[in-house]
């Protein structure tokens, strides 16, 4: 079943829809808003308002590509984050970062929360989500070239830093 019949559903009244809804999209948007705002709590809470926002106003049926509108409200979510509660004293949310209170980090981990929050962002939806570079212009409002150049960049950050620095 495709998530755009499971949003009918869903404003239909169908509550297993909602169910269906969080499995099909819960790896995805945790891992995005995870890779914006690099800290679990947080992650967490964002996710738990996600939905409570989901189930109470899911999007109407003038929204044309549901599954984006759900990931532009995750990332929107965690940006409003972030410029509430990591970035006060820069009023940017250019180069900050929360920092993670797990104990410890994968490499991989480590490696991506030092790319910018834009990089993690693009990277996160085109390989946990799997949106083209044209739907992750769509949205982050992005042009098409500063999403490809982020996440060229992203990818050889990536390489190098899990290549102790070379290349």
């Amino acid at each position: 079943m495709d998530i755009e019949e499971m949003f009918s559903r869903l404003r239909n009244g169908d509550k297993e829809a909602f169910a269906d809804i969080y499995r099909s999209l819960r790896v995805p948007l945790y891992t995005l808003i995870l890779r914006i705002v690099n800290n679990r709590e947080t992650a967490d809470d964002i996710m738990q308002e996600l939905f409570m926002r989901l189930y109470s106003s899911p999007p109407d049926s003038t929204v044309n590509n549901c599954r984006a509108w759900v990931f532009a409200s995750a990332r929107n979510l965690a940006i409003d984050y972030i410029r509430k509660h990591c970035c006060e004293e820069k009023n940017t949310t250019e180069a900050c970062t929360c920092p993670d209170t797990s104990a410890e980090k994968l490499d991989i981990e480590r490696a991506i929360a030092m790319l910018s929050q834009e990089q993690r962002e693009v990277l996160s939806l085109h390989l946990n989500a799997g949106f083209t570079f044209s739907e992750i212009s769509n949205i982050t409002g992005s042009t098409l070239s500063s999403v490809y150049r982020r996440y060229r960049s992203a990818i050889k950050a990536l390489r190098k830093e899990l290549n102790g620095g070379h290349p």
